[in-house]
C-alpha cells in the first residue's frame, strides 16, 4: 500500500483541482445561455436593444445578460449570452460609443479562467511527468531493474492442467527443432511484429472471429529466396504469422482466410495441414457468371431496354469481375459525356474496346503513307483470319489508335474455351503473322509494326514445345 501512496496522492490532488475549476463552468453551462456563432449577430442584437450588460474578457470573449423581454413570446428562451471575438482597444472603444445603453465592463479574465490556464500550462504537465516517473519506478521494482522492458514475448504458457504435447507425439524431430529455433529467433525481436500480434489479440477478444489477409504473397513468399537472407523484415513477418498459426491453441475459434493470385510462390509452411490447408480456386467467370456480374453492376444504372446483357456476356470471354465492373463504369461515363439519358449498346461497344485496347488516342498525327501501311497490315490480319475455318470471328478492324496499339483487328470467340487443339494454336500464329506478310507483299519491305505480333507468336510457339509437348519433330 505504501508503494501506491505517492501516485494516489497526486491523482487525488489533480482531481480536486480539476473539479474545483470545472464545477463553476459546468454550472454556467446548465443555464439558458445563447452562444453566438458570429460577432456580427451579437452586434445586431445589441443594436436592437436586446443586450443589458457586456463583459469583455481579455478581448477574446464577451459574455453578459439580455434585457428582460428582449425576445418575443410568452417565455424568454435565453437569459445570458456568450460570443467569441478578437477585439482590439479601438474596436472596444467603438462598441462602447455606439451602444451607450449597454453596461460594458472590460476585464482581464475571471480568476477561474486564469486558474484553468495556469493548471493547463503548469500543473497538468507536472502531474503527467510525476505519474510517468512513478510508473517507471514501479516497473523497475517489478521487473528486476529492467525499466524499459515494455515489450514482452507472446509465448504461450503451458501449465500442468493443459493437454501435454511432447516430442514423442510428433514425427520429424529435426523439423520440430527447426521450427522451435525460428520461434526463439522471433521472440528476440517482439516489437517488430506488434501490429500482427495486436491483430490476433483483438480477434481473440471478439471470438468467434475471422481474419482475412489480402495479397498473402506479399508476406508469405518462399523464405530463403530474398536478398536479405533469413532476417529481412518480410521473412520475419512470415515467421510471426506462422507462430500465430502453430495450432497449440485448439479452442481459439479464429478462422484465417487469405487471398492471392500467386499461390506458386507461397512458402510451403503456410500450406501445411492446420494452417492454410484448404485452397479454393476462383477462375475468371464463365458466360453465365459474366451475365450475372453485369446485372449486378448495371442494376443501379439507366441501361437502355435494347441492351442485352446476355449478348454482352458472350462478347466478353476472359473478362474478370473487375474487368466487367470497369466495362459498365466506362459505358456510363461515355453516356454522360454524350449527354444521353440512358446507356445504349454503342457505349457498351466502345467500353469493350477501351477495356481490351485502351482509350482512343486522337492527338497523335500520322502521315497518309503510314496510315496506308497500317491499313494493309490490319487488312492482312482480317483477310487471313476470315479464311481460317476454325478461327474466331472478326469483330472489328481499325487503324484508329488505342493505348499502345497503332491499329488492331479484334476477334471475339463465340464461346468460352478451356482447352485448344494444336491446329487452333497454329491458326493463331498464322493470323498474327499475316500483317507482316501483307506489308512485304504490297510494299516489298517490312516495318516495326509487327513487333507485338512476333512477341505473341514466339510465346505461343515456346508454350507449344516446352509446356504442351506439341512438337512433331521432338515429340512430347
Amino acid at each position: 500500500m505504501s508503494r501506491q501512496n505517492p501516485m494516489v496522492t497526486i491523482l487525488v490532488l489533480a482531481a480536486i483541482v480539476v473539479a474545483f475549476v470545472m464545477i463553476p463552468k459546468l454550472a454556467n453551462q446548465t443555464q439558458a445561455v445563447k452562444r453566438y456563432e458570429h460577432y456580427t449577430d451579437f452586434l445586431a442584437d445589441a443594436a436592437a436593444g436586446r443586450i443589458e450588460t457586456a463583459k469583455i474578457i481579455n478581448g477574446k470573449r464577451i459574455e453578459g445578460e439580455f434585457r428582460a423581454g428582449a425576445f418575443s413570446g410568452s417565455e424568454q428562451p435565453f437569459t445570458k449570452y456568450q460570443v467569441e471575438a478578437n477585439l482590439d482597444a479601438a474596436t472596444i472603444e467603438k462598441f462602447i460609443d455606439e451602444h451607450p445603453q449597454v453596461k460594458v465592463a472590460v476585464s482581464g479574465g475571471s480568476w477561474t479562467d486564469n486558474l484553468l490556464a495556469w493548471v493547463g500550462t503548469i500543473i497538468v504537465p507536472v502531474v503527467i511527468l510525476l505519474v510517468f516517473w512513478v510508473f517507471i519506478l514501479r516497473q523497475m521494482r517489478g521487473a528486476g531493474g529492467q525499466a524499459f522492458n515494455f515489450g514482452r514475448s507472446q509465448a504461450k504458457l503451458l501449465s500442468e492442467n493443459m493437454r501435454q504435447v511432447t516430442f514423442d507425439d510428433v514425427a520429424g524431430m529435426t523439423e520440430v527443432k527447426e521450427e522451435l529455433e525460428e520461434i526463439v529467433e522471433f521472440l528476440k525481436e517482439p516489437e517488430r511484429f506488434r501490429k500482427l500480434r495486436d491483430l490476433f489479440r483483438e480477434a481473440k477478444q471478439h471470438l468467434p472471429a475471422i481474419i482475412f489477409i489480402d495479397e498473402l504473397d506479399a508476406v508469405g513468399r518462399l523464405r530463403g529466396a530474398g536478398l536479405g537472407g533469413g532476417h529481412d523484415e518480410r521473412e520475419q513477418t512470415l515467421n510471426a504469422l506462422l507462430v500465430e498459426m502453430d495450432g497449440f491453441d485448439p479452442n481459439a475459434d479464429i478462422i484465417i482466410l487469405a487471398a492471392t493470385n500467386r499461390p506458386d510462390i507461397l512458402d510451403p509452411a503456410l500450406l501445411r495441414p492446420g494452417r492454410f490447408d484448404r485452397q479454393v480456386v476462383v477462375p475468371n467467370p464463365d458466360v453465365r457468371e459474366r451475365e450475372q456480374i453485369l446485372e449486378l453492376y448495371a442494376k443501379d444504372k439507366p441501361v437502355a431496354e435494347d441492351v442485352k446483357l446476355s449478348v454482352l456476356a458472350k462478347r466478353t470471354p476472359g473478362f474478370s469481375g473487375a474487368d466487367l465492373e470497369n466495362l459498365v463504369n466506362e459505358a456510363a461515363l461515355l453516356a454522360g459525356r454524350r449527354r444521353k439519358q440512358q446507356i445504349t449498346i454503342a457505349e457498351f461497344d466502345e467500353a469493350v474496346e477501351r477495356v481490351l485496347a485502351g482509350p482512343e488516342r486522337k492527338s497523335r498525327v500520322i502521315s497518309d503513307d503510314q496510315r496506308k501501311v497500317l491499313a494493309y497490315h490490319e487488312a492482312g490480319h482480317a483477310l487471313v483470319g476470315s479464311m481460317l475455318p476454325e478461327f474466331d470471328k472478326t469483330y472489328k478492324v481499325t487503324i484508329l489508335q488505342r493505348g499502345m496499339a497503332m491499329g488492331y483487328t479484334l476477334n471475339l470467340p463465340q464461346e468460352d474455351r478451356y482447352m485448344m487443339f494444336s491446329n487452333e494454336l497454329r491458326d493463331r500464329m498464322t493470323q498474327a503473322l499475316a500483317g507482316r506478310a501483307a506489308e512485304e507483299l504490297v510494299f516489298g519491305d517490312i516495318t516495326t509494326g509487327a513487333a507485338n505480333d512476333l512477341e505473341r507468336v514466339s510465346q505461343i510457339a515456346r508454350q507449344m514445345v516446352t509446356e504442351y509437348g506439341m512438337s512433331a519433330e521432338l515429340g512430347p
